[in-house]
């Protein structure tokens, strides 16, 4: 995502990866997804996430999750819309990485 923000000539428009429910809880409860904090929600089968990366009518970028197509309220961003700044530090608090 990072880089999509820096290099607009990337031809990438889409990236898919794979994998199971466990998975998938633990990306949505390091993205503080609202419907991970039910400790008895499980994803359903086949469910898939994505994450898209907006532009705004003033050239500001978003970031914004669906599960199954549904917007996900995440931490703060109950609309499902945060600064790729907030969801980087977001998803920072959980996992290592660089800091650029």
């Amino acid at each position: 995502m990072q880089k999509a923000l820096w290099d607009h000539s990337e031809s990438k428009k889409i990236v898919i990866y794979s994998g199971h429910d466990v998975s998938l809880l633990s990306v949505l409860r390091t993205m503080d997804a609202e419907i991970a904090n039910d400790i008895g929600w499980w994803p359903e089968y086949s469910s898939a996430l994505a994450l898209e990366l907006l532009e705004d009518e003033n050239g500001e970028f978003l970031v914004r999750a669906r599960l199954n197509g549904e917007v996900l309220a995440m931490g703060e961003a109950a609309d499902g819309l945060c600064s790729p700044d907030r969801f980087r530090d977001m998803v920072s608090d959980h996992i290592g990485g660089h800091e650029d």
